[in-house]
């Protein structure tokens, strides 16, 4: 027993940890017993922090670090660390406590877990940190690409992430919760094919949808009958507020991590090096169109794009029913997935049986989530929302006195045939890729041109332009125009959905709890804009946004005219262009995230 705790003791980790439990314990310790000596929450708070200073001080530098530095110069950066944890934790206990009315002794429980990851990123890296610096391995890290990520970047972006998870949100899923926990209710009353005369046609999806947020849901219920508290109504969608709101926004949030898992996976497949296998996630994470859709705007599309990538990843290993049978669940989703499936079908199978099978797989789901409730009411009722979306195919086309001839549909049967045409020998799985990818790409470029889309579909195209971005050897043209692109993308949202995708997000987040101040109406993000530019942009960042992404799709057809850069990718180590490349691209969201806070705490009055 005593050579096993040695064992586990001779580890740095296990030694920062078991301090870090003990001055937890020493901490609340203290802070709860001058809680029941009547002592004011934040004087407890002061009193336990430097207690607890002092104690992880002395058990840090003897113990876990073995320190042998300076005293005075390690106590001063300690110190600061604790300064800086102190005071984000005393602004979140005083918004636990008096803003959220959550218990003094849960709040300072709560208060705890933030401080003590504060403190030992802090602790590790400033306070204690080795000396033994390398110049050029810091300048190497800084400026080039050769290293993944850094535990710093990648804790500055998901601090981003989170900030952006919590601040904002759109309101479209508070009914889509809504509707999962109907769908759970109805299950549980033996009334499943009754789902959608329950939901009074509201619900205007599929079945599989609220299949998951219906299991999403089951903890929602068990809670709720814990604490003897009645689930809201079916059209109570104001009920989804807050942590319920930031509950179900959760699911989504998952399958958007998930589908960075496969984005991994499918690089690795390809064959390039494990140094861009680790920056793949990185920029896929921190990409603004992918934040923007799914941290900020909160919607259930990456369900969709998780889906769709991970029959890609079939695909490209030539598994061509997985392929069919993953986009068979894509397409029951959102019918997106469709205008990848059957270019990409065609370009792999040239057999007529065979694409008869493939096309079989690929739309029985839906056809069978179609017969189940044909005869609802309530879901034929809601077929008017998929109408809507067809009909949305020909606002933009050709006049001809039999009627609109569709840009977009004339492009995706153009690619479609070259796909049927294109010949490629079995054993040329670069071709085979490269080929894969452009017709995708020009699949869902055509789409986002030309028809009427909505801020958070684009998120169903970003696995496909990281791929585009890790596949051809314009890498730093291409980062820079992704940044182009996703500034344009950013202003023709708040310029065309106002009041409803700008500003207002903020309402429905975490700021709106705290200081109990809302936006009456939207727009002024584009008043503002009006008035710095001293004209309305709104044209010129639509020509952002459609020019970059025809530029985008011009520069990537060198993929499929010279698939032998395939082999040329697998044999770098790392990108070509700089770190700082990264921070252009995720520009546009620091410019959302600055412009909405100033609008809400200075330009609002």
């Amino acid at each position: 027993m005593k050579k096993l705790i040695n064992k586990l003791f001779s580890y740095q980790g296990i030694r920062f940890l078991f301090v870090g439990g003990l001055n937890t314990l020493v901490g609340y310790g203290v802070y709860a017993l001058l809680l029941f000596l009547n002592v004011n929450y934040l004087v407890a708070n002061t009193i336990s922090t430097i207690v607890g200073i002092a104690h992880s001080y002395l058990w840090n530098r003897f113990f876990t670090f073995k320190s042998k530095d300076k005293a005075l110069g390690e106590i001063t950066k300690f110190v600061s660390v604790y300064a800086v944890s102190y005071a984000i934790g005393m602004c979140t206990l005083y918004i636990f406590k008096a803003k959220l009315n959550i218990s003094p002794y849960i709040a300072g429980l709560l208060n705890l877990v933030i401080t003590t990851l504060i403190s030992y990123f802090g602790h590790k890296y400033i306070s204690f940190r080795k000396h033994n610096i390398d110049i050029n391995k810091i300048k190497e890290k800084i400026l080039t690409m050769k290293t993944g990520p850094t535990k710093l970047e990648w804790a500055l972006l998901i601090i981003i992430l989170v900030f952006c998870y919590f601040s904002y949100n759109h309101l479209d899923i508070t009914a889509t919760a809504t509707h999962g926990k109907d769908l759970l209710e109805c299950i549980l009353q033996g009334k499943f094919f009754e789902f959608y005369d329950y939901t009074k046609s509201t619900a205007v999806y599929l079945i599989p949808l609220y299949l998951l947020f219906a299991i999403w849901s089951i903890p929602v219920m068990i809670v709720y009958k814990i604490m003897n508290i009645n689930m809201w109504g079916t059209l109570d969608y104001d009920a989804v507020r807050t942590f319920l709101l930031w509950w179900y926004k959760l699911l989504p949030t998952l399958f958007t991590v998930a589908t960075a898992f496969v984005l991994v996976k499918i690089v690795k497949k390809i064959g390039l090096s494990e140094t861009k296998q680790k920056w793949v996630p990185f920029i896929f994470m921190s990409f603004p169109p992918l934040i923007f859709s799914q941290f900020i705007f909160g919607q259930y599309d990456s369900i969709c794009m998780f889906f769709t990538t991970l029959a890609m990843y079939y695909y490209f290993d030539k598994k061509i029913y997985k392929f069919s049978l993953i986009m068979s669940i894509a397409i029951t989703f959102k019918l997106f997935p469709l205008f990848l499936f059957i270019p990409l079908l065609l370009l792999a199978e040239k057999r007529i049986i065979k694409l008869v099978g493939h096309m079989a797989i690929a739309l029985i789901p839906t056809a069978l989530c179609n017969l189940m409730f044909f005869n609802s009411p309530g879901f034929m009722d809601a077929k008017d929302f998929t109408s809507g979306m067809i009909y949305r195919f020909f606002m933009s086309g050709i006049e001809t006195f039999t009627g609109v001839i569709s840009y977009f549909l004339l492009i995706f049967m153009g690619v479609c045939v070259y796909a049927y045409i294109k010949k490629i020998d079995k054993d040329d799985i670069n071709s085979f890729i490269s080929n894969a990818v452009y017709l995708a790409l020009v699949s869902y470029g055509a789409f986002f041109i030309f028809v009427l889309w909505h801020p958070q579909w684009t998120i169903i195209y970003v696995p496909l332009l990281i791929l585009a971005l890790v596949l051809n050897n314009n890498e730093k043209a291409t980062s820079i125009l992704y940044m182009v692109l996703s500034l344009g993308y950013l202003f023709v949202v708040l310029y065309n959905f106002v009041s409803n995708v700008d500003e207002v997000l903020m309402n429905f987040g975490f700021f709106p709890m705290v200081f109990n101040k809302y936006f009456e109406h939207g727009g002024m993000f584009g008043l503002l804009i009006n008035k710095v530019f001293k004209t309305n942009p709104k044209g010129v960042c639509t020509i952002l946004f459609m020019g970059t992404l025809i530029i985008t799709l011009i520069l990537k057809s060198n993929m499929a005219k010279n698939p032998n850069i395939i082999e040329e990718k697998k044999k770098e180590k790392t990108f070509t262009f700089e770190r700082g490349y990264l921070l252009l691209q995720i520009a546009p969201i620091f410019f959302y995230i600055l412009s909405t806070l100033y609008l809400y705490f200075i330009y609002y009055k």
